[in-house]
């Protein structure tokens, strides 16, 4: 367990950085208006992915019907995959 604190220690200003960015986006799915910010978020989140080695790829799976009663495409992330070349020690 001492590895783990002394690995969060290390990187807690790239932890913090990251968190900053992920809550930035207004990622709320239930609210329509910030339909783009969801998909930002998404590809968002495969970029971090990717950096961590993992072969990502967005699936688009239907329609989904939102709260107010638009309808819009769901879309998530698939990893298909791990790289074992780890490129999150940048």
């Amino acid at each position: 367990m001492e590895k783990v604190f002394q690995y969060v220690d290390v990187n807690k200003d790239r932890f913090i950085k990251d968190l900053a960015e992920a809550v930035e986006i207004k990622s709320v799915s239930a609210w329509p208006e910030a339909r783009s910010e969801v998909v930002k978020m998404v590809k968002w989140m495969q970029n971090r992915l990717e950096k961590c080695g993992a072969s990502v790829e967005l699936c688009e799976v239907g329609e989904q019907t939102l709260p107010d009663g638009s309808v819009d495409h769901a879309l998530f992330i698939r990893i298909s995959s791990k790289n074992p070349t780890r490129n999150d020690q940048k």
